[in-house]
């Protein structure tokens, strides 16, 4: 179920998706990660974006304490192009990171960005962004509801790298 949070956090949702959870509870394993395409809603940017993942080289190491939070670091690269559906004006970012994903029993995420990474949420212009969706590198953290796409939380010293609403615009 929590494996569905399928690329909310976008680049959590680019970092998280698809990935099998390790039978042991305390025993991380290194875990090849199979991103998907996956579709942005219209009202982040004011046009639908689609998302491949043309370069997947990621790996998930994954840990699962014993009160159910998982902890899954991402390394290696990836890249993502982003496709405005209506115009077809596409643009390729990297969304390598590193980054930790912790993923709380009662459904919060926390992201913890530690390089490139992509970020799409309804509210990301209300902590700076230029647009609800961007490609940044960090230190950046953020805080959000499992099934929720506004971040309740924000910090660190992110720098845009690209604004993707422009850029496809």
């Amino acid at each position: 179920m929590l494996r569905a949070i399928a690329i909310i956090v976008a680049a959590i949702a680019v970092m998280v998706a698809g990935v099998a959870p390790v039978a042991a509870s305390n025993d991380p394993h290194r875990i090849p990660y199979p991103a998907a395409p996956f579709d942005l809603p219209a009202d982040l940017c004011g046009f639908p974006i689609h998302v491949d993942v043309p370069f997947d080289h990621a790996a998930i190491t994954e840990t699962i304490l014993p009160d159910g939070t998982i902890i899954d670091k991402v390394s290696g690269g990836m890249f993502v192009t982003a496709t405005n559906t209506a115009n077809l004006r596409s643009i390729t970012v990297n969304g390598s990171g590193p980054g930790v994903f912790t993923i709380k029993p009662y459904g919060t995420i926390t992201g913890e960005f530690r390089g490139r990474g992509i970020l799409w949420a309804t509210n990301l212009t209300d902590f700076g962004f230029p647009s609800d969706v961007v490609a940044a590198a960090g230190p950046l953290t953020v805080v959000q509801a499992f099934g929720s796409l506004d971040f309740e939380s924000v910090t660190g010293s992110p720098q845009v790298i690209t604004d993707i609403c422009a850029a496809l615009r």
